[in-house]
């Protein structure tokens, strides 16, 4: 009699294991299902969302870069050819002739120094605009 009872114990422990066993193997898998949309929903997310927002405004951040080095470029053109004429200046002025304590030559040198110094700041005026033209666009 104790061996019908001790089959009857062992029969139902190893119902409750496979029932314990069913319900672990039910939340697996409820949670690789769950895994598996949360980074299907997530691939999509970026795929269809993000990745495009991200890929616009990093686009966006090129083109304004490449207008600010086209911008510096034309700057430092517009600085060289105005170190250059400056060059070009500094040239005459060392090459007019010495005051000789004469008048005339007095006279003579200082129309050529006020040529220059009109030649100066009309560089300076004229690179003073062209940087603000380039500020307001």
């Amino acid at each position: 009699m104790h061996w019908v009872f001790f089959a009857m114990i062992c029969n139902y422990a190893i119902f409750i294991v496979q029932k314990v066993n069913n319900k672990f193997f039910v939340r697996e898998v409820l949670y690789r299902l769950f895994v598996s949309t949360f980074l299907y929903i997530m691939y999509n997310l970026w795929v269809l969302t993000l990745m495009p927002n991200v890929a616009g405004k990093t686009k966006n951040w090129q083109l304004n870069l490449e207008d600010a080095l086209r911008e510096a470029l034309d700057y430092q053109s517009s600085l060289n050819d105005m170190v250059q004429r400056l060059s070009e200046i500094d040239g005459q002025l060392s090459a007019s002739k010495p005051v000789g304590g004469l008048p005339e030559t007095a006279k003579e040198q200082l129309e050529e120094f006020m040529v220059s110094v009109f030649a100066i700041s009309n560089l300076f005026i004229t690179n003073d605009l062209t940087w603000q033209v380039k500020q307001i666009s």
